[in-house]
């Protein structure tokens, strides 16, 4: 039997569930497919948990740890994101995500009308 993959997004207490073809590769496939499940939502924030549960923008920089914290369950890869509301996050959305850049530089991707880190 071939692998599952999953990604579960929750938005404002509600949970959209994503069958994939395959694992992301890129992260414009998370962005493509957090896009798809959630076409009405233009101006968020994606974060993760990782393995110390604290909650991690998801962006280009931080895409390997992302693909990295996929929960194995049986024949499943389960991925998790939520999305928070840009105004709701403690950090503005245009923080730099990129490591390479100083401290100072802030840096926003604009993806189909999406506000991303």
């Amino acid at each position: 039997m071939a692998a599952v993959h999953v990604l579960k997004i929750t938005f404002e207490g509600e949970v959209r569930r994503m069958k994939l073809e395959k694992a992301f590769e890129t992260y414009e496939e998370v962005l493509e497919t957090i896009h798809k499940a959630w076409p009405e939502v233009t101006d968020f924030v994606a974060k993760y948990a990782d393995a110390d549960g604290d909650l991690c923008t998801l962006c280009q920089a931080t895409f390997a740890d992302f693909q990295a914290h996929g929960e194995l369950k049986g024949d499943i890869t389960l991925y998790r994101v939520e999305l928070q509301t840009a105004s709701a996050t403690a950090a503005p959305t245009a923080m730099a995500c990129d490591a390479s850049a100083p401290a100072m530089v802030q840096l926003q991707l604009v993806y189909a009308g999406i506000r991303w880190c």
